[in-house]
């Protein structure tokens, strides 16, 4: 495994893909939602983005204790695209990495939330995100992605630009790097249809964070191109019972990332929490933080995957271990969950921790060593 690199330069992040406009509907608390009718209710718009949403998280998480990461993205030369800069700017972030796109319009989500605050339907414009965002850009910012400590990755770039990214850390520069370490490298899948643009590049990817439909289309890729026959991808598989049922739908997926030289993958299930497994094939499940007396109840469930990526890469950066990362990740999540936004607010990394401490002693085995006679069982053993 490549170590962690956070004694090196702690606290420098370069995270690259979408920066958004994100339109979020919400019905009020006794509507539902009705086709073709309108519904009470209220609509925010928020700056979002999975690669902005993460790169907020981690520089509200870093707080003082360093630089806000570099957020290297792409918008229009509109009212939106200059909202969203001002926006970036606000939070202390270094803008010299968005590019603004000349002629070009500013990428915007707009989500419809049903009253459990799942997504009902959403709609994407993020041409420029993937146009304006190319290897070019990527090129005059090899040096800050070669020093940095973490590279986050959204699927939201072209396929190109993931290449050219992940290139750039591979060349290690600086005083502070050497031959033995670079940054590591997070791929986060965003959606079915953009995962598989990090399939050129799994053997350098040191994390992944792919939900259980975006990790069966990630190892279909894989299985395509070595002619085997893909697995369904039907809705009604991914409906798990409990997290065994969740692992042994998606034990050959995650496998199939392993032997094709993905690291770490980050299996996330929502309310089961998430599944670290490592290229020694150890699986450690960490479970959801449940609701308890005094916590706040859940709001809205968008944006919570960027805010485990965020909680998670904040740690590392901090010399924290793996496990205990993927469990402020998963903190972190939930926070974000009792958040009208995409990103929490108001939370440090010391005090995601403190939820994270709890779930310590419900992290176990699923499947491996630890887990032999389950996983003889499980269709994957």
């Amino acid at each position: 495994m490549v170590p962690c690199a956070a004694h090196l330069h702690p606290g420098t992040a370069v995270v690259v893909g979408g920066m958004v406009l994100d339109v979020t509907a919400s019905p009020g608390p006794h509507a539902r939602l009705r086709a073709g009718s309108s519904t009470p209710g209220a609509v925010l718009q928020n700056p979002g983005g999975v690669a902005r949403n993460i790169a907020e998280g981690l520089a509200r998480l870093v707080g003082d204790a360093g630089p806000a990461p570099l957020l290297i993205s792409a918008v229009g030369d509109d009212v939106a695209g200059r909202a969203l800069i001002d926006a970036w700017r606000a939070l202390g972030g270094d803008t010299r990495g968005v590019r603004v796109c000349t002629g070009a319009s500013t990428p915007v989500v707009a989500t419809v939330l049903d009253h459990d605050g799942e997504v009902a339907a959403s709609v994407a414009d993020t041409l420029t995100a993937e146009k304006g965002l190319d290897a070019s850009w990527i090129a005059k910012h090899a040096d800050s992605i070669g020093r940095a400590t973490v590279l986050v990755l959204d699927g939201n770039c072209a396929e190109s630009t993931i290449a050219a990214a992940v290139d750039a850390a591979e060349r290690v520069v600086g005083a502070w790097a050497n031959g033995e370490q670079k940054p590591l490298v997070w791929f986060e899948p965003v959606s079915v249809a953009k995962s598989i643009r990090a399939t050129e590049v799994l053997a350098k990817l040191d994390f992944t964070s792919p939900n259980a439909g975006e990790c069966r289309a990630m190892a279909n890729a894989v299985r395509a191109r070595a002619g085997v026959a893909p697995l369904p991808m039907d809705s009604s598989v991914f409906e798990f019972r409990n997290i065994d049922d969740a692992v042994s739908t998606i034990c050959d997926d995650v496998e199939t990332l392993l032997r094709a030289g993905v690291r770490r993958v980050v299996l996330t299930l929502g309310s089961l929490g998430c599944v670290l497994v490592t290229s020694d094939r150890s699986w450690r499940h960490v479970p959801a933080l449940t609701d308890g007396a005094g916590r706040p109840p859940l709001r809205s469930l968008v944006g919570a995957g960027d805010a485990l990526v965020a909680g998670a890469v904040a740690a590392l950066m901090a010399g924290r271990g793996e496990e205990a990362a993927m469990a402020v990740g998963v903190a972190s999540a939930r926070r974000a969950a009792e958040a009208d936004g995409p990103v929490h607010s108001g939370h440090s990394l010391k005090s995601l921790e403190r939820d994270a401490a709890g779930l310590a002693a419900r992290v176990r085995t699923v499947r491996g060593e630890g887990a032999r006679r389950e996983s003889m069982t499980s269709g994957c053993g």
